[in-house]
């Protein structure tokens, strides 16, 4: 097998190339074909400015967390929007990037979940089945493995930078950020994720929010959407 590495704003892509006399892949057993296929076109059902909106709660913030919450809040407001790394078609980060009111794609197999990001065409990569992998250092999507509970699918996110916002209002967190997702399907065309953020450098505890998307049947994305512009979507009918 040979493998390539690809790294750019701070995501990295390992592409694998299969011997031809390389042993055939292992087929899924019983318990992996029962799961749920979370594959298709999915959007938010409604994005919000404040995750603050969309939790049981206010953020538990430490008091030098709200100290730089007001900070970035009232920059934004006052239009310096170049705190924040969208403004320069940087990544938004996790959950941010979920809470985009943009359309993604799910691929999904036995070992690998997928997230392809209208936004920017940007991927989002979560590893089924296994533990954290030696760190590369803290980039902007982080690290993401998965491991599933029943129909749930846990997936633990790390390695995050603290040069994103956690929402559009400016939510800040530290590089100790960890986002624990869990993803269900409530109907075929409903995904719920139910995510619980824990920060010790930002929060005095965890945090949950609960983010929940709507199926996109019959629609294609154009490929014109990067981190300005239209939604680009498109009928497929």
């Amino acid at each position: 097998m040979r493998s390539w590495m690809f790294l750019g704003l701070g995501l990295m892509l390992t592409v694998s190339v299969r011997s031809p006399h390389a042993a055939a892949p292992v087929q899924a057993g019983p318990a992996e074909q029962a799961r749920p296929s979370f594959d298709g076109l999915w959007q938010i059902a409604q994005a919000r400015k404040s995750l603050q909106s969309d939790a049981r709660a206010a953020p538990p913030l430490t008091p030098h967390a709200k100290q730089q919450y007001v900070a970035n809040r009232a920059a934004l407001q006052a239009g310096k929007n170049s705190i924040d790394t969208m403004s320069r078609c940087l990544p938004p980060g996790i959950p941010r990037m979920m809470n985009l009111p943009r359309p993604f794609k799910i691929v999904q197999n036995a070992r690998v979940l997928t997230f392809l990001f209208n936004w920017n065409h940007l991927s989002r990569w979560v590893y089924i089945d296994r533990e954290h992998f030696e760190s590369l250092g803290p980039s902007y999507l982080g690290q993401s493995v998965a491991k599933w509970e029943g129909g749930t699918l846990v997936i633990d996110s790390t390695d995050f930078n603290a040069a994103t916002f956690l929402d559009d209002s400016g939510l800040p967190h530290s590089e100790q950020l960890q986002v624990i997702e869990r993803l269900t399907l409530n109907t075929p065309d409903e995904l719920v994720n139910r995510i619980t953020l824990t920060d010790p450098g930002t929060f005095t505890r965890p945090w949950e929010i609960v983010l929940i998307f709507r199926k996109l049947p019959g629609t294609l994305v154009a490929d014109d959407d990067w981190c300005v512009g239209s939604a680009g979507l498109v009928n497929a009918k």
